[in-house]
């Protein structure tokens, strides 16, 4: 059976026009269906995420910030704690005046013993003494013997002993008599002229002066 064309077929221009009028409608329907949905779909994803990002940085500032809190707070409390536990510092027990009478009596180690000596070329025990306050300074300090140094000096405990402190000892042949004097220094030790080895230092614990120990006297204010 033979086709049937339109009467205007030699001329279709205007189906051609209409063609493309058809063509175009829905590339635009197609267009404005897609694009939409797609940004809207985007925008909302972006707007989901966004705030879950935040929040999530946001708990773990929080949470850094209370622990770094608590750190400090703690590290406060040992410290206090520590300080708490440091025992109080102690007041020494024996006061210095310097290392002055130190200083002046060291010059005189090794000096020999002589009896009345108060000089380099020898001294009796209380001749040394005299001999390092005279240097100290103490100019009006007086030369006389161990006995009348212990009467007129003031008693003095071992636990307020100060450098300058005179240590006597008594007589091995008669315990009521004073017939020795050394300087007392620091560290438990006096210093004095030993009718045996002349100049020297000695310990307070050492046994033979122990047993002939008679007392302290302070002589200056």
């Amino acid at each position: 059976m033979p086709m049937l064309l339109p009467k205007n077929w030699r001329n279709p221009s205007k189906y051609c026009l209409l063609a493309a009028v058809i063509f175009i409608s829905a590339c635009s329907t197609r267009t404005t269906n897609v694009r939409p949905s797609f940004d809207k779909n985007r925008v909302e994803c972006n707007i989901a995420a966004r705030p879950s990002h935040r929040k999530t940085e946001t708990a773990a500032d929080s949470t850094a910030v209370q622990q770094a809190d608590t750190t400090a707070a703690a590290a406060v409390a040992e410290t206090e704690v520590s300080q708490q536990q440091q025992p109080e510092e102690q007041p020494t027990r024996i006061s210095s005046r310097g290392g002055e009478f130190r200083r002046a009596a060291e010059k005189y180690l090794g000096v020999p013993y002589r009896f009345g000596g108060t000089t380099r070329r020898g001294f009796d025990c209380s001749g040394f003494v005299w001999r390092v306050f005279q240097d100290v300074g103490h100019t009006n300090f007086l030369r006389e013997t161990s006995q009348a140094m212990f009467d007129r000096g003031t008693s003095v405990s071992q636990n307020s002993l100060r450098e300058g402190d005179l240590v006597f000892f008594r007589d091995p042949k008669n315990r009521k008599k004073i017939n020795h004097v050394g300087i007392y220094i620091d560290g438990n030790r006096f210093i004095h002229s030993s009718s045996s080895q002349g100049v020297v230092y000695t310990e307070l614990s050492d046994n033979y002066w122990k047993k002939y120990f008679a007392g302290f006297r302070r002589l200056l204010p």
